[in-house]
C-alpha cells in the first residue's frame, strides 16, 4: 500500500467565542474541498485540517476561517538560502518547503536568494526548515531560534541598513555637482530686467 495522500494543517484562531462557533468553523471546514477531517478545538483556540494537498493549499482555509469573521495567527519569516542559481532551484525549495508541517506558504526570491515563508506560530522550527533545505544541496546561514527573535524585524533592518550605505554613496556622488552647480551660478550670474 501506498503513503496516505493526505496531510496535516494545525491553525491558531482567533475570535472564537463558544460552541457554537467551534461548530461553524468545523462544518464549513470540512465541506470545503479535498478536506478528509476538520477539528476545532476552543480551549486551545485551534484547528486541525486533515486535507489532500492535490486538491487544496493551506491558505484556502485561513481564507475561509477569516470570511467568517474569525482571525488566524501566523508569522512571517524570511529565511535566507544560499546556492540557489536558477527557477528550478527555486521550484525544489518550494516543494521541499510545501512538505514541512505547519508552513502555511512559502515564496522562494532566487534574486533576493530567501524564502519567504508563513507560519503557524509554535509549530515550526527553524531548524527542521534548515535541514529540509540542506538535504536539497543548498545551505542556510544559522540563525538563532528562540522566543524574541523576529526574523522579520531582522530583514527589515538588512534592508534599512542597505538602503542607508545606497543614500550615502548617491550623497557622496551628488554633493560635488551641488558645489559645482553653486560656483556656477555665483561665478556667472544671470541679470534680471
Amino acid at each position: 500500500m501506498g503513503k496516505e495522500p493526505f496531510k496535516r494543517l494545525d491553525l491558531s484562531i482567533s475570535g472564537m467565542h463558544c460552541a457554537s462557533c467551534v461548530a461553524r468553523i468545523e462544518k464549513t471546514l470540512a465541506q470545503a474541498d479535498g478536506v478528509k477531517e476538520a477539528r476545532v478545538n476552543l480551549a486551545t483556540e485551534t484547528a486541525s485540517i486533515l486535507y489532500d494537498p492535490a486538491k487544496t493549499i493551506p491558505l484556502h482555509f485561513i481564507t475561509v476561517i477569516q470570511d467568517m469573521g474569525f482571525g488566524v495567527k501566523k508569522e512571517k519569516i524570511v529565511l535566507p538560502i544560499q546556492g540557489m542559481s536558477c527557477a528550478s532551484c527555486v521550484k525544489r525549495v518550494e516543494t521541499a518547503l510545501g512538505h514541512v508541517p505547519g508552513i502555511i506558504q512559502a515564496q522562494v526570491n532566487l534574486a533576493l536568494q530567501n524564502a519567504t515563508i508563513e507560519i503557524t506560530p509554535g509549530k515550526v522550527m527553524l531548524r527542521d526548515v534548515s535541514r529540509e533545505i540542506e538535504a536539497l544541496g543548498y545551505k542556510v546561514p544559522h540563525i538563532e531560534e528562540g522566543p524574541g527573535i523576529d526574523q522579520e524585524k531582522l530583514a527589515r533592518e538588512e534592508e534599512v541598513k542597505n538602503l542607508k550605505q545606497k543614500f550615502s554613496a548617491g550623497l557622496l556622488l551628488i554633493i560635488p555637482l551641488f558645489i559645482l552647480m553653486s560656483w556656477s551660478t555665483s561665478a556667472f550670474p544671470t541679470y534680471g530686467r
